[in-house]
């Protein structure tokens, strides 16, 4: 004779009071009520994991985006805007030959005398302070740093967009450069600092060499010799080739 059924709604219930799913009636709508209670946890627990892991994703997407934006910086820092555009799209960069480009290197006539005088931080604020204010002048003309080895800082102007005036605009970033110099102090002297150039027009030839660390280069007689106008430049003045003067 049927005369009553324990009150239990869950499988974590039913194990407390010691019982199986089994001791329920076959009768009985507790086992089935049981059955629909467990399922509908298992559905809430599910949700709430889901929501969870959803969350997290964002939260990845979100340094992902971070992180692309930063790398992407970096690209456009170490390669012309169009080139990263191409290495970032997948496709080839080939080397490209320009007919007429003018090249500027520029360095601190004294920094050789400054490094053994120096603690290395203050070797690297001084040019990180006078690189930065160089970099700002690269920003404002239609020019273009190819690279920094030591003191020596390398520009162009005519890359990778040629331009007709490429080499006044070499020009008028070299006095920039001499006049923004002067704003940082000798860490030795404190006096301010002096800066020479050398710039030089005529062809290169560019592109993109390396696969790990890609780098911008140029090549061809026209370094050469913008590096030799800036080797041969008195301190604090501007030296140009006859072809830049032109």
């Amino acid at each position: 004779m049927y005369l009553c059924s324990p009150y239990v709604t869950s499988i974590p219930e039913l194990l407390q009071f010691g019982m199986c799913i089994n001791s329920m009636p076959l009768h009985d709508a507790t086992r089935d009520l049981i059955l629909l209670n467990q399922q509908r946890l298992s559905d809430v627990e599910m949700n709430l994991q889901l929501e969870a892991n959803n969350e997290q994703l964002e939260q990845m997407a979100k340094v992902l985006e971070v992180e692309k934006g930063k790398t992407d910086a970096l690209l456009r820092e170490m390669l012309p805007p169009t080139v990263a555009q191409q290495l970032k799209s997948g496709l080839s960069v080939d080397a490209r030959e320009y007919e007429e480009v003018t090249i500027m290197f520029s360095d601190v006539p004294t920094f050789q005398q400054i490094v053994p005088l120096c603690q290395p931080k203050d070797i690297v604020h001084l040019l990180n302070e006078l690189f930065t204010k160089f970099d700002r002048l690269i920003g404002l003309q239609k020019a273009y740093k190819v690279e920094t080895i030591g003191d020596n800082y390398m520009s162009v102007g005519g890359i990778p967009d040629a331009v007709e005036d490429h080499c006044e605009i070499i020009c008028h970033l070299a006095l920039g450069m001499l006049m923004e110099a002067r704003s940082v102090c000798d860490p030795i002297s404190n006096n301010p600092l002096f800066v020479r150039c050398g710039i030089h027009s005529g062809p290169v030839v560019a592109g993109v060499v390396g696969a790990k660390m890609p780098r911008y280069c140029l090549f061809g007689d026209t370094v050469n010799t913008a590096s030799r106008m800036e080797s041969h430049s008195p301190p604090g003045r501007i030296h140009c080739s006859e072809t830049a003067k032109l």
